[in-house]
């Protein structure tokens, strides 16, 4: 059966369910290893709160906007107010190797395992689709996942419409792909990283030792930090600005979408470089000044160089290179 039969089964046993009386299914979860849960409804929502003994490796897939986070960025004031989520009760039990998940009563509940360090989480990815229906809200469940400090083996995150939002995660290896939503990471450290998402922005900032992959359809791409190994960049229409230390190749390219590079480091060793806009121009910047103007239809610039190269190329945005940039 495909997906859309799926869902067209699901919608008629949904209204079934309701000419029933039944009040909609009730959710179910399955789980290993050793952990305490407890759920509090209050109005339409249901808080549920689990804790485990440890895991090291992450997968959430479905429908949701995912929070991953260590305890003490969790407990921060200024991150509970600007994500509306939760209490400063609520946050302050929040251990780590803690799991909370906030959802509409009508939406079942998400199916989280533990299984030899490997933490799983499903949020329901047709029923969420099914019950959001008759929800006040699009999206109706938030997970929220309290990391430890160490660095984690994996984390991978599949979701369809939600939003995806890491603190303060170290990690080995790391997957992050929404189609609707954006891709928030603030201060992050990973080996290697491959992050997408079809209309949303994604605002990346970190330490990072190995290659990252930063693709957006639509959306805009933001990346700033340390960056060890290759860095590359998509955007179909949208802008895309990569500031930072740079020690291996950059490639960038926007199909319609501005580009901007910032680096502190000086144009004699910025190794070789290749710019091209089609109707778009490109700016050298040094220090704040411009040293070289080109205008569009088309515009090429290139530098000789040895070791890492940056090479970028636009269809119809403007390239900007700012060497000596002071990076916060």
């Amino acid at each position: 059966m495909n997906k859309n039969s799926k869902k067209l089964l699901g919608i008629f046993v949904v209204l079934l369910v309701i000419s029933m009386g039944t009040g909609g299914l009730k959710g179910c979860s399955k789980l290993f290893g050793k952990f305490s849960k407890k759920s509090v409804s209050s109005g339409r929502q249901t808080i549920t709160d689990e804790s485990f003994d440890s895991f090291d490796s992450i997968e959430v897939e479905g429908n949701a906007n995912v929070y991953m986070v260590t305890e003490d960025y969790f407990k921060n004031p200024t991150w509970l107010s600007e994500n509306e989520l939760l209490d400063s009760t609520q946050a302050d039990k929040a251990d780590v190797y803690h799991v909370i998940v906030i959802r509409e009563k009508s939406i079942p509940e998400p199916k989280i395992s533990l299984n030899k360090g490997h933490l799983k989480i499903d949020s329901n990815r047709d029923n969420n689709w099914l019950f959001g229906i008759f929800s006040d809200n699009d999206l109706a469940t938030e997970i929220l996942i309290c990391c430890p400090k160490k660095e984690m083996k994996s984390l991978k995150v599949d979701v369809d419409t939600g939003n995806i939002m890491l603190g303060e995660i170290s990690y080995k290896k790391a997957e992050f792909e929404t189609d609707t939503g954006y891709i928030q990471l603030t201060n992050v450290a990973g080996d290697k990283q491959d992050i997408q998402s079809d209309t949303g922005d994604l605002f990346i900032s970190g330490k990072f030792n190995g290659k990252i992959e930063a693709d957006s359809d639509t959306g805009d791409v933001n990346l700033s930090g340390e960056f060890k190994e290759k860095v590359k960049a998509t955007s179909d229409t949208g802008s895309v600005c990569i500031s930072g230390n740079f020690n291996k190749d950059i490639d960038i390219n926007s199909d319609t979408g501005d580009i901007t590079i910032k680096t502190p480091s000086d144009i004699k060793s910025s190794g070789e470089i290749n710019l091209e806009t089609d109707t778009g121009d490109i700016i050298i910047k040094e220090n704040g000044k411009d040293i070289e103007k080109i205008d569009g239809s088309p515009a090429k610039y290139s530098h000789e160089g040895s070791g890492k190269r940056i090479k970028v190329q636009s269809d119809t945005g403007d390239i900007v290179l700012s060497f000596g940039e002071k990076i916060d």
